[in-house]
């Protein structure tokens, strides 16, 4: 899983679109976007702009350093 950031609202929106239905993803409410490596070409091609912030992050810190998921969508049915 791959932590993405993105410069605006416009961006995050535009993703959350795109991603919704096709992946699994979580959305922070500091604007963070944790997806499946997958999932970004799928973003580069639509050309929305978006900054990596990490790999592998361990999302299970304690609540003072990171405030917790407010959605989760699942992907399609397999």
């Amino acid at each position: 899983m791959i932590l993405i950031r993105f410069p605006n609202e416009d961006a995050k929106d535009r993703a959350l679109e795109l991603l919704l239905g096709e992946y699994r993803f979580k959305s922070w409410k500091s604007g963070e976007l944790l997806v499946p490596e997958e999932a970004l070409p799928l973003l580069a091609r639509e050309n929305v702009p978006f900054a990596f912030e990490g790999r592998d992050m361990n999302f299970h810190s304690n609540k003072s350093q990171r405030s917790f998921s407010l959605r989760s969508f699942p992907g399609p049915p397999r």
